[in-house]
């Protein structure tokens, strides 16, 4: 278990869980089940809004100061940011490669 408190508040837990969501919608997506487009979007924020919990919960566990407990879930919020954009960048590029127009996949 990672026990630094900034590998797992700006890595492991933005990754984790975003990258969770992602691999749920494209499982979803090759087993025909479900419409990749909204369900793939709740998964992810869903990933997002659980790494921002995980986050909150870990800061609390543990005796940092108000700066470095504020510093934690910012640096999270970025993380994540970054994180949803990547995978909006893959949805686009799979999307895009997969469907050349583009108009009808999305």
């Amino acid at each position: 278990m990672v026990k630094n408190v900034w590998v797992r508040a700006t890595v492991i837990h933005p990754m984790g869980f975003v990258a969770a969501g992602i691999a749920a919608v494209w499982l979803a997506d090759a087993l025909g089940g479900i419409d990749t487009g909204r369900s793939g979007v709740g998964l992810v924020l869903c990933g997002a809004a659980l790494s921002l919990v995980a986050t909150a919960v870990m800061v609390a566990g543990r005796r940092l100061s108000g700066v470095q407990r504020g510093t934690l879930v910012a640096a999270n919020v970025v993380a994540t940011l970054l994180t949803i954009a990547l995978a909006w960048i893959s949805f686009l590029y799979v999307v895009l490669a997969t469907c050349p127009s583009g108009v009808e996949c999305l």
